[in-house]
């Protein structure tokens, strides 16, 4: 796999460079965590919290979407939401993007999710959009943390130029 394609994923600059943050009726920002920063994000309960990449570049189709989430507080270890991951693919001859989406359900416990996939060959930037879905009462479920999103392509289909012995 490449590298992290998604500039400031890991929060690393302590604020959102290269992210759009819309709060609406919850909260997000950046916090110290040790020795590093993540995301902190505090639902409302009408609508979605929503975190945005700035497009980035793609080499190749096969990509992996990988993030951290924690939700440390719970008030009541039923309280789940849904995160969704939501893929947008622009081609230079389209000026309509690819949508993906994809949903990950969020409970009480510290998660890494993992997705594996395939954008169209013809596809040259992606924008990743994070929605965190208000809860009727968001004190159930306490603050999320974000941290580690990246979004990497599969480069083992490069040639590999063997020397000679």
């Amino acid at each position: 796999m490449d590298s992290n394609r998604i500039r400031n994923g890991d929060f690393t600059t302590g604020n959102f460079e290269h992210w759009t943050v819309s709060e609406n009726d919850g909260t997000a920002k950046v916090v110290r965590d040790g020795s590093g920063y993540r995301a902190r994000v505090t639902l409302g309960k009408g609508k979605s919290v929503l975190l945005e990449t700035a497009r980035f570049s793609i080499r190749r189709p096969k990509f992996k979407l990988s993030l951290d989430v924690s939700v440390p507080e719970p008030g009541d270890e039923d309280a789940t939401t849904i995160l969704y991951c939501t893929l947008s693919g622009f081609e230079p001859s389209q000026p309509m993007p690819i949508i993906s989406l994809i949903p990950f359900t969020l409970s009480g416990t510290s998660t890494a999710f993992e997705y594996i996939g395939d954008m169209r060959p013809s596809v040259t930037e992606v924008q990743l959009s994070i929605a965190l879905a208000p809860v009727s009462n968001p004190k159930t479920l306490g603050p999320i943390y974000l941290d580690n999103v990246k979004y990497t392509v599969d480069l083992s289909n490069k040639s590999v130029v063997k020397k000679a012995p």
